[in-house]
């Protein structure tokens, strides 16, 4: 017998989908300036505005480890934050 999972349900690194959402992740909340930084971006804005914010600021950058701050990245790790 299978069980079929959504790809949403599926989250074989650390609970996230892959490497790169963990990571990105990992360092949203690393810093504890920037942590109260975003957390007051979405207190003040929301998870959809406070995730372009975020995506334009770190726009091209990477994470110290190497993984790129993509958008779709800062909106997993925004909302794994709130949850």
């Amino acid at each position: 017998m299978t069980t079929k999972t959504s790809n949403w349900d599926y989250r074989p690194y650390n609970g996230y989908p892959n490497w790169q959402v963990w990571n990105v992740s990992v360092w949203l909340s690393a810093d504890e300036h920037f942590y109260h930084y975003i957390m007051s971006l979405i207190e003040n804005h929301g998870l959809t505005i406070a995730t372009e914010i975020l995506s334009e600021e770190l726009r091209g950058q990477s994470t110290p480890d190497g993984a790129p701050y993509s958008k779709a990245a800062i909106k997993y790790g925004l909302h794994a934050l709130v949850d």
